[in-house]
């Protein structure tokens, strides 16, 4: 335990602080690894749809960001799955504006196409 008034959790637990504390900087690559080589370093407890290496909640105790360790993932409470694979797109014209009042389905079609490449170039289709 460290800092005034701070009260442990158990054994092999450590509390910075107590609940007063506004404010807890830690400098450096942080990680609960050997040697950290990201700002935050975080490595799962296994491989498989059965561990969670990242859970990331509002006040609430709603998730935002849930991440196994098998590499699913979902953002605010959606389902947690892989990648969806098997997308491709033929015959695109990149385009990133729509124009409401002269829609066409070839122009609709390059968008969606834009899109799906968006996605998969973030890994969430691939």
């Amino acid at each position: 335990m460290i800092g005034a008034s701070a009260i442990g959790l158990g054994s092999n637990t450590v509390v910075l602080g107590n609940s007063s504390i506004t404010k807890t900087r830690l400098q450096g690559n942080i990680g609960n690894v050997d040697s950290p080589s990201a700002r935050l370093h975080i490595r799962g407890a296994g491989t498989t749809s059965s561990t969670t290496g990242l859970l990331v909640e509002n006040s609430g105790g709603t998730a935002n960001l849930t991440i196994r360790d098998d590499g699913a993932f979902a953002f605010r409470g959606g389902t947690v799955g892989l990648a969806d694979s098997g997308w491709s797109v033929t015959n695109k014209t990149a385009a990133r504006t729509l124009d409401c009042d002269s829609v066409t389905i070839d122009g609709i079609a390059d968008i969606v196409g834009t899109l799906l490449d968006a996605l998969k170039a973030k890994g969430i289709l691939t």
